[in-house]
């Protein structure tokens, strides 16, 4: 028999980890009954994500109970073993209910009734609890058959996470709160501090339902490893902070998060409630969209008050409509007020902004803008997307003037990427950047030779993906 050096084992379980999750899980969870060494090597991939997307059925259905009984299993699983809980590194939850008008209990024969392991639970819950009638209230719902309290008692045991991904849309007052009191620092498990090394937090919800408030984030800006927030379909318009925020200690300006990508906001006070929190903001990325309105204004001055603090350490800003928005634009139109000067953000590299944003038209009423008096002097990439067409010609002037004085205005610039509105199809592109009020001079052919005697790429492509036109 061969026996592979454990080196190699571990990168054939980095491999298969890599593989899709359900395949992966299966391979893995073969390798891990084969012997105890096999175990030892492998069960640090084979537990390393937890994915648990609880199904919405109310009462005792199939289903139903089929969910808790994997969450109950799940959970006093890892209060046994602690050990395996600590190789739990990405914890992905699905929208669950928060109670339900049915007990399991009532509906449930004892041969399939949830087994509950009191002695196991009881020190865990006297712990985690503000006082024994809170403690005796969360064992009767444990019992009860409650999704909530259940997925609750995962955050304190997986001590090791790193990312959590999770739907937060509705209330789940278990969740919340032990939530709050992990960040808080007010309860530790077995003496062990919680969620020390969680550093990225993903949240989202049904678009369907519309957006969901940005005060679901708020607890995790708390830890202390916490580095990036990403989150889906966010609505500023909604005030539900209590559940979410009560009780919770956190000061302005305290959080290690450092990135944040908002994908589909109303945007309407440029995510203040997060920008007021970090400490050192670097890259804030965001697309705007709302539910159901199609003239919601991009409100750029919103986001230039929120992002103030964040001007000597901001390198990386972008802020776009959302591609898959119910949003209109009018090519005609002038919509929101132009950001202003980028001169105070003194580490910018990477740049992301509609043309309107930058500098509002020729036909705007006050001063007139320009590139090399707004740009600052760090910025490496420019991508300006949403150029109309009528608005090409005073682009590439524009740019002529900036890279006529390169080395005095942006000395490192090397990236100049620009994009017609979303509408426009590839095979589109090529007429959209021939600007008929100049007698059908090619824009895309004088940007690129602006941008090739300045030593700068020049690149077409779309707003938000990146992704070039092909000639």
């Amino acid at each position: 028999m061969i026996t592979l050096p454990n080196e190699i084992l571990f990168l054939i379980g980095q491999y298969i980890d890599e593989l899709p999750f359900r395949d992966s899980r299966k391979t893995l969870a073969r390798l891990c009954q084969c012997n105890r060494h096999f175990y030892r090597i492998f069960s640090q991939f084979h537990y390393s994500k937890i994915s648990f997307s609880p199904c919405q059925y109310g009462g005792c259905s199939p289903d139903r109970c089929h969910c808790l009984s994997i969450i109950i299993g799940l959970v006093q699983s890892l209060y046994r073993n602690p050990d395996t809980a600590l190789h739990v590194k990405e914890l992905e939850l699905g929208q669950w209910n928060a109670d339900d008008d049915i007990s399991l209990a009532d509906h449930l024969d004892a041969d399939h009734r949830p087994v509950i392991d009191e002695k196991l639970l009881t020190p865990v819950l006297k712990c985690l609890s503000g006082d024994d009638v809170e403690a005796s209230r969360w064992m009767k719902d444990l019992k009860d058959g409650l999704l909530d309290p259940w997925v609750a008692l995962l955050l304190p045991v997986l001590r090791n996470l790193r990312m959590i991904t999770l739907s937060a849309r509705d209330r789940h007052p278990y969740f919340q709160t032990t939530l709050i009191r992990l960040a808080n620092g007010t309860v530790r498990l077995n003496g062990q501090p919680a969620l020390s090394r969680l550093e990225h937090v993903s949240v989202s919800c049904n678009a369907q339902e519309g957006g969901q408030d940005t005060s679901c984030v708020i607890p995790f800006f708390k830890f202390p490893a916490m580095r990036k927030i990403t989150a889906y379909f966010m609505d500023e318009d909604l005030d539900d902070s209590e559940g979410w925020t009560t009780g919770l200690e956190i000061v302005p300006r305290s959080s290690s998060v450092s990135e944040l990508e908002i994908l589909y906001s109303n945007g309407i006070s440029g995510m203040s409630t997060w920008t007021t929190l970090c400490k050192r903001l670097e890259s804030f990325k965001i697309e705007v969209g709302d539910w159901g309105a199609s003239d919601i204004d991009l409100g750029v001055e919103e986001f230039r008050g929120s992002l103030a603090a964040a001007q000597s350490s901001l390198t990386t800003l972008q802020i776009d409509y959302s591609e898959g928005s119910l949003i209109t634009i009018d090519p005609t139109d002038e919509l929101g007020l132009p950001f202003g000067s980028l001169k105070d953000f003194i580490v910018l590299r990477d740049l992301h902004m509609r043309f309107p944003s930058l500098l509002g038209g020729e036909e705007r009423d006050e001063e007139q803008l320009h590139l090399r008096d707004i740009l600052p002097a760090s910025l490496e990439c420019l991508h300006v997307c949403e150029c109309r067409q009528r608005d090409v010609h005073y682009l590439v002037s524009e740019m002529a003037n900036l890279l006529r004085q390169k080395e005095m205005s942006v000395p490192i610039l090397r990236v100049l990427s620009v994009s017609c509105p979303s509408d426009y199809d590839s095979h589109e592109v090529a007429e959209y950047f021939t600007d008929i009020t100049e007698g059908q001079v090619d824009g895309r052919a004088l940007l690129n030779e602006i941008c090739q005697a300045a030593g700068v790429e020049f690149l077409i492509g779309s707003c938000w993906s990146g992704v070039t036109f092909q000639d």
